[in-house]
Formats: C-alpha cells, structure tokens, sequence
C-alpha cells in the first residue's frame, strides 16, 4: 500500500519540483530583464531630457528676442533723432531719463528670464535622484548574485533559488517598479515645467513691454514739452 502510494505521489512531487524550478527560472529571468530594461530606459530618457532641454533653451530665447525686437522697434519710434535739431536736442538733454527707461527692461527681461528657469536644476535632479536609486538597485542586485555564486560554486539551480529568497526579502525585487515610476513622474513634472514656464515667461515679458511703453510715453511728453518751449 505504502509503495502504491509512493508511486502515485512521485509524479505529483516531480510536477511541484518542475514548478517551483520553473519558476525560480521564470523570476531570474525577470530580474535580469529589470536590469537591463532599466539601463536602456536610463539612457534613452537621458537623450530626451536634453531634447527637453534644447528646446527649452531654444524657445526661450525665442521669446525674450520676439519681445527684445519689439521694444528696440518702440525705442527707434519713439526716440529716434529724425534730423530735427531742436529734437535732437532734446533727445540729449533728457537722454538719462531715456536710457533708464531702456535699462530698466533689460533689468526686468533678466528677472523674468531668472524667474522663468529658477526650478530648473531642481526638477531635473529630482529625476537624475530616481536614476541614482535605480542605479543602486542594480548594484544591489549584482551584489545578492554575487553572494549567492559564492555561497553554491558550481550549483546554479541553488544559486537561482537563493537569490531569489534574497531578492524577495523585504520586496526588493518590487523596488525597481516603483522606482521606475516615480521617475516617470518626475520626468512628467518636468516636461510639465518646461512648458508653464515658457509660458509665464511670455506673460512676464509681455507685462514688461507694457511698462516699457508707458514710459516711454512719459519720457515723449518730457520731450514734447522740451520741444514746444525750443520752438
């Protein structure tokens, strides 16, 4: 009875151990894929985080050059000699209060410049932190297999087997996943930033040339007078 018994359990503890091998095959395979999955993904989110980048660089000097052209058009206007002697003149005599209103825009672009990319290097090290933890789970992945070779020379099936007990203490084979997300979210904040802040930089700028505008306009009446008592 007991070796009937037997018989009809070994192809039943066979098919467990065929498993449960199975699968400490299945989850090497996966770790190794996490591995070197997340090394293509580092390397491929480098070179669109400088894409970003460029453009951003590229679009915000578009920008400031747009609202720049726009108040050097005012300025040559507005201000310009038009052969006129006596507005000439006055041009000279009043030329402090003219070139404050032109300083104080290039003061104000800088600020706006400043303020626009002000969370730059902040948004980009929240994702190159990520990288730095993913690049540590990878280490900390070499090092369990290491151990493990070391522990089971020449047996790999135990070496499989006991790292994946390791891998599997505390989760740290889940630990990749939420990495990679959280990267992704910071890499969607960022993308996110880039965009809002080019955007209020045109709004800063724009108000910027507005005020630029008014005074001029007050430095014209300035010269108005000027003119009108000259002539």
């Amino acid at each position: 009875m007991l070796l009937k018994l037997l018989i009809f359990l070994l192809p039943v503890l066979w098919r467990s151990a065929s498993c449960a091998q199975s699968r400490t095959n299945l989850l090497i395979r996966k770790y190794e894929l996490d591995v070197n999955s997340s090394k293509i993904m580092q390397k491929d989110d480098r070179k669109l985080m400088q894409k970003w980048a460029d453009d951003y660089q590229f679009k915000r000097l578009d920008i400031s050059m747009k609202y720049r052209l726009q108040m050097v058009k005012h300025q040559e206007h507005s201000l310009g000699g038009n052969g006129n002697v006596v507005w000439v003149n006055c041009l000279y005599a009043h030329r402090t209060e003219t070139r404050r209103t032109v300083s104080l825009y290039h003061d104000h672009e800088h600020e706006c410049l400043k303020t626009a990319a002000s969370r730059d290097v902040t948004m980009r090290e929240n994702v190159e932190q990520l990288e730095k933890q993913i690049a540590n789970w990878r280490k900390g992945y070499r090092y369990l297999q290491n151990k493990c070779n070391d522990e089971n020379v020449g047996n790999t099936r135990a070496m499989h087997q006991c790292l994946v007990r390791y891998m599997q203490n505390d989760n740290f084979d889940e630990v990749i996943h939420r990495l990679v997300l959280l990267k992704l979210g910071a890499m969607n904040d960022l993308y996110a930033y880039y965009n809002s802040s080019l955007r209020e930089l045109e709004e800063c700028l724009k108000t910027q040339l507005s005020r630029y505008l008014e005074r001029i306009r007050a430095v014209l009446d300035t010269l108005y007078k000027c003119y009108n008592i000259k002539t």
